[in-house]
């Protein structure tokens, strides 16, 4: 029998992995989706990549096995991830629909629309913070013999246009799962919800 290369014995050796830290909580559950391993823990979603999956031909020894990718620094106990990732994985279920509808494409888009969705919640909430800010200090000042100051927020229009960009992702990935379940209806990646329900209203 021919030898291994050692490439392919470090490969296809066992082994083990740590999956973030304790403050991510415990594993609640493993998912494969379209080869793709997610791991869902109590704080945190992660997504583990193996080395042939990266490097199939194995020309690279240095490759470590698995690498793990932080989807969203949320688990199962974020409200997000529940109305989320962990409906579509209950709703869309291989044996709910017919073979035409790709399930797994579903729940792979949205986990990346989690992390979409993680950063629009982030600025949202950055914004709202910085608001509450120069209200305040605009509040005491008011009231005080000080030159007049006009309140203001560093980068506003950039952070809104992030605001706004981060939506429109958003809308267009669900639009590619709308898609997948409606196929052949002229909708597309650019549509808009009105759109859609026009085609519903149509069908109905």
């Amino acid at each position: 029998m021919e030898d291994k290369r050692p490439i392919d014995r470090k490969r296809e050796s066992g082994g083990y992995a740590d999956v973030g830290s304790i403050e991510d909580g415990a594993i609640v559950e493993l998912l494969d989706i379209s080869g793709k391993l997610i791991i869902i823990k109590e704080k945190s979603i992660y997504e583990m990549i193996f080395a042939d999956k990266v490097d199939p031909n194995r020309t690279n020894i240095n490759l470590p096995p698995t690498i793990l990718k932080l989807v969203i620094d949320k688990g199962v106990e974020s409200e997000i991830v529940s109305r989320t990732f962990l409906t579509a994985k209950t709703l869309f279920r291989r044996e709910f629909f017919s073979s035409s509808i790709n399930c797994d494409d579903i729940l792979g888009l949205t986990v990346d629309m989690l992390s979409e969705i993680s950063i629009l919640e982030k600025e949202i909430k950055g914004l709202v913070d910085d608001e509450d800010i120069v209200t305040h200090d605009f509040e005491i000042r008011r009231n005080q013999k000080v030159s007049y100051e006009i309140p203001s927020m560093v980068n506003l229009e950039s952070r809104c246009k992030t605001v706004f960009q981060k939506a429109d992702h958003i809308e267009q990935t669900l639009m590619e799962i709308i898609i997948i379940i409606y196929p052949n209806d002229g909708l597309k990646k650019q549509s808009h919800f009105p759109k859609f329900l026009e085609i519903i209203k149509a069908k109905l």
